[in-house]
Formats: structure tokens, C-alpha cells, sequence
């Protein structure tokens, strides 16, 4: 293999690595049998409650969208609404409401709506036998749980991720955020909870029962039909972190920059330009073993940058989860063409696109949720089996990333002339 195909396999795997280091595991905790009745006679399971509280605006038409729930620190046996028993875990069956501590909640809006709410995990106790709660500081005052906006929700097949604070300021924003918390909660809240869960509950051909979602719906089963998938709700949300370079590697950066200056740029179009020592220096900096000392944005080291932790997004002003030295990173959506491209511009005539960043500045702190098509489907509708595909950013393209046939490939990382680079944020 010549170098330049050793460096372009280390930088896709270093990408894979920076990506992981960068998302934070989200904790599920152990799940033992509990029994519960949901409906009219609920049984409340044995373990801990927490309740999570959080408020939106929707600005098209000022209607408040008011999230207060109580949920079960561990998975709860129940009855469903269909009266079937059900048993979590095992097995974990997915006609259950309650099957972990961090499900996903929904909530129709008047004007029709849908915004899905992932559930901060309000069970912590950082090994000290302490809830984390607003009240003790253990939660930041800014907790900010990430949402996704659904235009419709009937069919959620892609939404927009509210991911980080900065996508509240966009003048696309649809939302505007209020304030969360996380409180204390026993058996009676939870019992309470349900009885008035139906209160003002709106459905939509997806969102069928005021509990939320089962297992099931979230994993594209239908009422815990095993053997039709339909993906009905897209949680899969895509983007790029971008970091500013500073110091001794905004330099690398400029003498690994090619010679024509492309605004966007990867080291293979740098080898490519006969600076392969250049490159290499670049990519050890950004991406070797000392990487995570490296000055980023606002001169932190790269480890001080989060972008979720508990489903939950650092903000400039508290940091993160239990974490006030943590800061947010900054995220654009990675938008599947030509399915969901509302903010951009029109795809006529783009025959050899299949996906795009998006790093308008209004465009930052949200990512693009979408239901990828599997491999043997590439390209997907009209796009076209023999259509070549590649890459863009904001309709410029990527310099060193070839065009492609029926494959995607992301460029991980690239650089933004030399003062950025770019890296890929998944689930």
C-alpha cells in the first residue's frame, strides 16, 4: 500500500477514534424484574423515580409544549394496553413503555407537530449514594436535554436534532427552549403520573399512547410485529463537529494546505500536492497520541469538549453533566440529498450528490436525523443505481475526495482552509 493510502485508512480510523472520544456513552442501568399494571390499576415498580421536567415554545404559534414526567429507575413488568403481559427483562419485550431508563418521549404539537424529547438519565449517584438533581447541583441550572423536531408526525422520517444551544438562536429554529429540571419522584408520582398521563395526550398515526413509545416502535415494529420493519421514526442524527485550529497547528495546517487553496481540503489532496510531510505532521498533531492536548476552540485542550453526555449537551455557561469544565462542541447536520434538504438549495441538476454538510452559520447546533438506506440499496429513488455520487459541503466540494459509484464515503476529517477541521458526529 503507498503512504498515501496508509494515511487516508489511519485518518478514516483516527476520524472513527476522535468521533468516539468525542460522544460520550450514554449509561443504561441494570434492569431487574419489577412488576407494574399500567391503565387503570397501575403497580409501581420497587426501585427509584425521577422526574424530568422541560418547556418549549413552538414560535410559529406560541403554544407552550410542557414535558413533565416521572419515570422508573428501573425497567417495569406491566401490562400493556393491550392487556398482553409483558416481562423486562428477560426477555425484553417490546410492547413496553417503561423497558429502560432512557426511552425516547413524544409530544404532538397543536398545528401538528412532533417533538421527541430523549430522557436524561435523572438515576445517577455518582457512586455516593446521591441523586443528581437540579436542587443539589449535581444537574446544571442549564440543563439542556436534546429534542428533535419532526415536521410530520404521521410519517417522522427525518427530523431536525436540536443538539446544542446555538440551534435555539437560528432563525430556523422552530422552537425555543424554557428551562429543565430534574426532580424527585416516588411511587405515588409514578402512579399519579399515569392516571393523568391521557390529559390533553394528542396522537398521530405514530404516537399512539400517552406513555410514549415502546420498544418496538422505536426499533421500526409496528405494535410488536416482529416480522415487518417500517422505520417509522428516525432517531439516527447525523453532522460534523468543526474546531478551530490554534497555534502550532493552525501552522502545520498551513503548510499542509494545498497550493491552490481550496476552501475545503482533506490530507489526501495535500499528499496529492507533493506535501506528504506536511500532512503527517498535521495528522500526528491533530490525531496522535498527544492529540487530546492539542489547543481547539476558545484554547481548551480536545478533551474538555463534549458533545452529549446522558443525552444531555454542554452549554458555554454551566459546562456539562456533572462536568462545569466541560464545553460544547461546534455541530453542523449532515443531510441525506435529495430527501431532506429544506433549508438548502434546489437538487436540480445535482445527479452525482447523495449527501451534504451543511455549515451555514444558521445551520450550527443542529444535526439531521434520517433512517440511512442499507448498503445494497445505495443510491436510493431517483437518484439512480448508475449515478455518480460524492460529497459537498454547502454545495462546494471536498479537494483529495474522488467521486464515487453507489458508496458512501465521508471525508474524516477535512479542513476548512486553514483554520478549522472538520470531524463526523454519529450516533
Amino acid at each position: 500500500m503507498t503512504g498515501l493510502g496508509k494515511l487516508g485508512m489511519t485518518a478514516r480510523r483516527a476520524g472513527v477514534w476522535l468521533a468516539m472520544v468525542l460522544m460520550a456513552s450514554v449509561i443504561f442501568a441494570a434492569v431487574p424484574i419489577a412488576q407494574a399494571q399500567l391503565g387503570l390499576h397501575p403497580v409501581p415498580p420497587t426501585k427509584d423515580f425521577f422526574r424530568i421536567k422541560a418547556r418549549y415554545v413552538v414560535k410559529a404559534t406560541g403554544e407552550v409544549i410542557q414535558f413533565d414526567l416521572v419515570r422508573p429507575c428501573q425497567a417495569v413488568t406491566a401490562r400493556d394496553m393491550y392487556g398482553d403481559r409483558i416481562w423486562v427483562p428477560p426477555p425484553i419485550e417490546w410492547s413496553s413503555y417503561f423497558y429502560t431508563i432512557n426511552p425516547i418521549f413524544p409530544k404532538v404539537t397543536g398545528d401538528h407537530h412532533l417533538i421527541i424529547m430523549r430522557i436524561p438519565n435523572g438515576c445517577f449517584d455518582r457512586g455516593n449514594g446521591v441523586q443528581v438533581r437540579t436542587a443539589n447541583g449535581l444537574v446544571p441550572k442549564d440543563l439542556l436535554p436534546a429534542v428533535i423536531w419532526y415536521d410530520d408526525p404521521d410519517e417522522p422520517q427525518f427530523g431536525w436534532e436540536y443538539a446544542t444551544e446555538d440551534a435555539y438562536a437560528s432563525p430556523f429554529a422552530k422552537l425555543a427552549f424554557e428551562g429543565a429540571t430534574i426532580e424527585d419522584a416516588n411511587h405515588d408520582d409514578f402512579i399519579e403520573w399515569q392516571k393523568n398521563a391521557p390529559t390533553g395526550f394528542r396522537p398521530s398515526k405514530v404516537v399512539k399512547h400517552p406513555f410514549g413509545f415502546t420498544f418496538a416502535q422505536e426499533q421500526g415494529f409496528e405494535d410488536g410485529n416482529r416480522t415487518e420493519r417500517t422505520f417509522p421514526i428516525a432517531l439516527g442524527c447525523f453532522g460534523a463537529a468543526r474546531f478551530k485550529l490554534s497555534g502550532a497547528t493552525r501552522d502545520l495546517a498551513d503548510l499542509a494546505w494545498p497550493s491552490d487553496h481550496p476552501h475545503f481540503w482533506t490530507l489526501k489532496a495535500s499528499e496529492e500536492d507533493g506535501k506528504q510531510r506536511a500532512a503527517g505532521d498535521l495528522f500526528k498533531n491533530v490525531f496522535g497520541r498527544d492529540s487530546l492536548d492539542t489547543l481547539f476552540e476558545e484554547g481548551f485542550p480536545l478533551n474538555l469538549y463534549r458533545f452529549q453526555d446522558n443525552w444531555i449537551s454542554p452549554t458555554r455557561a454551566g459546562g456539562g453533566y456533572e462536568r462545569h469544565d466541560i464545553h460544547p462542541l461546534v455541530l453542523f447536520p449532515l443531510i441525506h440529498a435529495p430527501f431532506f434538504r429544506p433549508f438548502l438549495q434546489s437538487d436540480e441538476g445535482k445527479t452525482d450528490l447523495l449527501y451534504e454538510l451543511d455549515v451555514r452559520p444558521q445551520m450550527q447546533g443542529f444535526l439531521a436525523c434520517f433512517n440511512p438506506p442499507l448498503p445494497h440499496t445505495f443510491p436510493p429513488g431517483p437518484l439512480g443505481r448508475d449515478k455518480r455520487l460524492s460529497w459537498r459541503i454547502s454545495s462546494e466540494p471536498v479537494a483529495g475526495l474522488g467521486i464515487t459509484v453507489n458508496q458512501a464515503q465521508f471525508p474524516d476529517p477535512f479542513f476548512e482552509n486553514d483554520q478549522y477541521v472538520f470531524t463526523r458526529i454519529t450516533p
